[in-house]
């Protein structure tokens, strides 16, 4: 029990470690300060706004004999597109949520009905971006809410989420592997293990290592997810636990959406499970190799390596579901987001949870 207490003091007073809760709480606060910023972009009311000076440099384009003439009824097109949005724009700022989706609703079905369809890509974008609007909104009817930017969440839940998915992911575990590398390969002295000089239980030994780098990991996870959720929570509140969450399937090309809070658990989960797994191989590694670089590099390109590669290398989304590395971004999982990049339904929180408890079983 000393020797465990002298591990988790020597690894929490290391400046690294010290470096990283520093490091995340400025990495966080920097996400939130733009995301407040941007709030109101990539909203409905901004993409009314947009639209409105969009039809109003294409009007511009006419001249006033075409405008009076106006043969093909484009101008009248033009102008009632205008005043459609004005009046979107009008009921969300009046707070009327239900109405405004109503009429958002009519104006997208409008627009696939006339859009193109001669099947080039960004036709089928556009059409696939309409019909995910009309499922959002047909979610916040439900729910009589306003809608919040897709890209800059403020509301405690959703900032969370966003972090996980687009810091917590990558920093967390970069984090964790360079801490843990430094602190296992301290203990190695030309080749000499210093670990073994006192007289402790070799498997008491391995176990206090790995409960100090999972205290360390867990510690820093959790710093990550409680100082987003709470600094968002403080500013803009906790928002609506229902809020609907984009979700990938392979069954249709666009966004069906869900309650964001079936989201929440499993990133949570995966999250520690990963950042548990992560310290035992990083520890694995620091034991084979016993040199501080060299076990760095080697956690990088595996890790990191593999992460960032499995949606794309086709050999890597075959077998993605066996691999532990699939599942450091448990938002991209949850929302089925890394399944439908990768064309392997098998990746999954189910499947996730299972690989990560394997593989760290294993390499214990």
């Amino acid at each position: 029990m000393n020797y465990l207490i002298f591990l988790l003091k020597k690894g929490l007073k290391s400046k690294l470690a010290l470096l990283s809760v520093v490091l995340t709480i400025i990495v966080v606060s920097t996400c939130l300060f733009f995301n407040l910023r941007n709030q109101h972009v990539q909203t409905f009311e901004s993409r009314a706004q947009e639209q409105i000076l969009f039809d109003i440099r294409q009007k511009k384009h006419y001249t006033p004999k075409e405008i009076k003439q106006d043969p093909h009824d484009a101008v009248s097109l033009i102008d009632s597109d205008i005043q459609v949005n004005k009046k979107i724009q009008k009921l969300l700022h009046k707070r009327k949520w239900r109405q405004a989706y109503k009429k958002q609703i009519a104006y997208n079905n409008t627009q696939l009905k006339s859009s193109p369809n001669n099947g080039t890509e960004t036709s089928k974008y556009f059409k696939e971006s309409l019909i995910s609007q009309i499922l959002l909104c047909k979610a916040l009817i439900r729910l009589n809410l306003a809608d919040q930017s897709e890209d800059s969440p403020t509301t405690g839940t959703s900032f969370f989420l966003y972090i996980d998915d687009l810091v917590s992911s990558v920093l967390i575990i970069l984090l964790v592997i360079f801490i843990c590398s430094q602190l296992y390969t301290k203990r190695f002295a030309n080749l000499l293990d210093k670990d073994t000089l006192p007289p402790i239980d070799t498997g008491k030994n391995i176990l206090s290592n790995l409960f100090t780098g999972y205290t360390l990991a867990v510690a820093l996870s959790v710093l990550a997810i409680g100082f987003s959720f709470i600094t968002a929570t403080s500013i803009s509140g906790i928002g609506n636990w229902h809020y609907p969450f984009p979700y990938y399937t392979s069954q249709v090309p666009f966004n069906i959406y869900r309650p964001q809070s079936e989201l929440v658990i499993p990133t949570i989960v995966l999250r520690m499970l990963s950042s548990c797994f992560v310290v035992t191989c990083v520890y694995f590694f620091a034991v084979l190799t016993k040199k501080s670089l060299t076990t760095l590099l080697l956690n990088l390109l595996i890790l990191i390596g593999t992460n960032q590669l499995t949606s794309s290398v086709k050999l890597l989304s075959k077998i993605g579901q066996y691999l532990p590395t699939s599942y450091f971004n448990g938002v991209s999982v949850s929302s089925g987001r890394l399944s439908f990049l990768a064309k392997n339904p098998q990746i999954n929180e189910a499947h996730g949870i299972e690989a990560l408890i394997i593989w760290t079983i294993f390499l214990e």
